[in-house]
């Protein structure tokens, strides 16, 4: 199922993408309603990347059968930003820690100027692979992390514009 989603930020492409992949940034992550924890598992950067992979904790209320297709009323996930700075573009990835081999989540993620600021474009797929159950999850879950990744982006550009 097509995952989707586009944000607004008042500073340019380059500072939000370097801001994407910033471990300081990762503290802020639990003002997120449902998210209980956040943890930077890795961050680096090479020649043409950099790459902040952060894991997250879900402590909200759950649709019961996107908590049994992830095995846990709490699931947690890494998420994981890869930016190449020079073109600021980028993918997103999600993996679930428990049955990562039954669930997928990519996406490209694409910085453009505006008028004053920025525009994020990201744009994947999340996908179910569970007989009868994945499109009734995959339509659980697709709203579910398109509004944490939202809420995401809102933290982010006031985190920009206070730093």
């Amino acid at each position: 199922m097509e995952l989707a989603t586009r944000h607004r930020f008042a500073t340019a492409p380059d500072r939000v993408a370097a801001a994407m992949v910033d471990p300081t940034f990762v503290p802020e992550l639990v003002k997120i309603l449902d998210v209980g924890a956040a943890e930077v598992v890795e961050a680096g950067h090479d020649s043409t990347s950099s790459w902040l992979s952060t894991r997250l904790t879900y402590d909200g209320s759950l649709d019961p059968i996107a908590a049994q297709v992830l095995g846990s009323k709490h699931p947690s996930w890494v998420q994981t930003y890869r930016i190449d700075a020079s073109e600021v573009t980028g993918q997103l990835t999600i993996e679930p820690d428990h049955h990562a081999s039954l669930i997928s989540c990519w996406a490209d993620i694409a910085l453009t100027a505006t008028d004053g600021g920025s525009e994020r474009s990201i744009r994947g797929e999340l996908k179910v692979r569970v007989p009868l159950l994945g499109g009734k999850a995959e339509r659980a879950l697709v709203p579910a992390i398109a509004a944490r990744i939202d809420a995401e982006a809102a933290l982010l550009d006031g985190w920009l514009t206070r730093s």
